[in-house]
């Protein structure tokens, strides 16, 4: 399955986003009551922060989930090549299980840079809330748990995965 990322543009992005952090699936965000104007505020200052980043997840070009990454040093203990992740899938996308986190894995380790991604669970899961461990992926274990997908070059605006299921 081929899936394509561009960077979340702010404005033109806000209120799909808006939809997707509004859904109850998506309580883990902390942004069941906000507004179009908080997520739009959100998305720019995730835009202007050097050290966070969010992409935009597309399968035959409709957006499907919501990627962010950002240096987990501001919130984590951390390691050289360490990059923290979190996904929010849409609501109207039924993926196979794991084929989202695959898919966004396959992404970061393209780039040679990433040693271990840092993953914070869910918080409606079963850890309670900020209590929750923290979970790691090395490049190591993620592609001895599955063949290797085929990686096309990145660019700087838009990258294209391939990938196989996964169970995350």
């Amino acid at each position: 399955m081929t899936f394509t990322f561009r960077p979340l543009d702010p404005l033109k992005d806000a209120a799909l986003v808006h939809r997707w952090v509004t859904h109850p699936q998506a309580a883990f965000w902390l942004a069941r009551d906000a507004k179009l104007v908080d997520v739009e505020r959100a998305c720019m200052r995730i835009a202007a922060d050097e050290r966070h980043h969010a992409l935009l997840g597309l399968r035959r070009g409709v957006p499907v989930f919501l990627m962010e990454t950002y240096d987990p040093a501001v919130l984590h203990e951390s390691e050289p090549g360490d990059i923290g992740l979190h996904l929010l899938a849409s609501p109207a996308y039924n993926p196979v299980p794991g084929l989202l986190l695959r898919a966004a894995l396959t992404h970061l380790f393209a780039d040679p840079a990433v040693r271990r991604v840092v993953l914070a669970p869910d918080a409606a899961g079963p850890a309670t809330e900020h209590k929750a461990p923290l979970a790691f992926r090395t490049r190591e274990e993620f592609y001895a748990a599955a063949p290797a997908p085929a990686v096309s070059p990145k660019t700087a605006k838009t990258a294209t995965t391939t990938t196989t299921p996964m169970a995350a």
